[in-house]
């Protein structure tokens, strides 16, 4: 089947859960300029159009809310024919919190911060007719995230999510992404890392559905452009034209051969990890004694009687950034290449 110009997403929209139902949260990845936002925007605006379902998009900070309606629609007007002459206005409603926003006049949802959380749980009732939450971007590509982020989406879903009866009714949240780090919060918190194979399309979880796209057309529009060109061995562009994570490196993922030995037990985010010493290699491993002697806490909420906090220039603290830097540390996976980068400061 010959490809299209752009994504269709009526495939993962129409796809249920591992439990055979709707998922909540419906999140799509993959190369830069595939199409991916654009063909979530044009179907919010069809659903609204033709059932009068309404819509939130969702930015990370209050001052993202202003412009909203201009970004959202401008590429809409300039491709689709039928959208040339639309219009899309937003008016304040709580400062830095929630803008409503109108298509042709008509009110057809709101923009809200996912930052400002207890703002949305306040003012909930006005969300009784939404049907569809809208996040772009949900992998960031600096890196910055809202603190606490999940916990803030899981709260603006659940506030969304009241109304009409019901306690909890039907929201689908939709989530597009060009592909920057498997360790995005999002994907942490669904356990999707772990999963994801080279070849994987579609992936289900519990409440949730990904599917990983890659747009040929977009690869090679990105590659035979000036900038492409210019710059074709830069990390941004194999990013932006090929299915590669823009802030991963598969670099020493690896297991050592040979005797080792548990140096250490590290205890990090509510989680457990071992650091092996393989010959001349220490390895990092979700394997680890849970009677090990010396176990060590990164951070304040992993700290317990059992537990060191751990202090920089302290004797490991110096030991493994001396291997790290050295070339001499191994990993089981991503997650414990992050922790050793968080212990090291990295």
């Amino acid at each position: 089947m010959k490809e299209t110009k752009y994504y269709d997403g009526n495939r993962i929209v129409n796809t249920l859960d591992l439990d055979k139902q709707k998922p909540a949260i419906v999140m799509i990845a993959g190369n830069r300029t595939a199409g991916k936002s654009f063909w979530v925007k044009k179907f919010l605006v069809k659903k609204f159009l033709n059932r009068g379902s309404k819509f939130i998009v969702l930015q990370r900070f209050g001052y993202n809310l202003t412009g909203t309606a201009d970004t959202f629609i401008k590429d809409l007007k300039q491709i689709v024919p039928e959208y040339a002459d639309f219009d899309m206005t937003e008016k304040v409603v709580v400062k830095s919190s929630i803008n409503s926003l109108y298509l042709n006049g008509e009110h057809c949802g709101f923009c809200i911060s996912l930052n400002n959380a207890d703002s949305i749980k306040k003012n909930s009732t006005l969300f009784v007719d939404v049907d569809y939450i809208f996040l772009d971007e949900f992998q960031s590509e600096t890196g910055k995230y809202c603190p606490n982020e999940i916990d803030k989406f899981i709260s603006i879903y659940t506030s969304v999510a009241r109304g009409k009866g019901e306690q909890s009714r039907y929201v689908m949240a939709l989530l597009c992404s060009n592909n920057v780090s498997l360790l995005n919060p999002y994907y942490y918190s669904l356990g999707v890392a772990s999963r994801i194979q080279k070849d994987t399309k579609i992936l289900r979880g519990h409440g949730w559905v990904l599917e990983l796209v890659f747009n040929e057309n977009a690869s090679q529009a990105m590659v035979q452009s000036g900038i492409g060109r210019a710059f074709a061995n830069s990390d941004y562009i194999k990013y932006s034209s090929e299915n590669v994570y823009l802030n991963d490196s598969d670099t020493f993922i690896e297991k050592p051969t040979g005797d080792c030995r548990l140096l250490c037990v590290i205890d990090w985010e509510n989680e457990t990890y071992g650091i092996w010493q393989f010959g001349n290699f220490m390895y990092v491993s979700r394997k680890y004694d849970p009677n090990f002697r010396t176990r060590i806490a990164l951070d304040v909420k992993s700290h317990n009687k059992n537990t060191v906090l751990l202090k920089q220039h302290n004797l490991l603290y110096c030991l493994f950034k001396e291997y790290f830097n050295c070339g001499l540390f191994r990993f089981q996976n991503l997650r414990c290449k992050e922790m050793l980068f968080y212990l090291i400061g990295y």
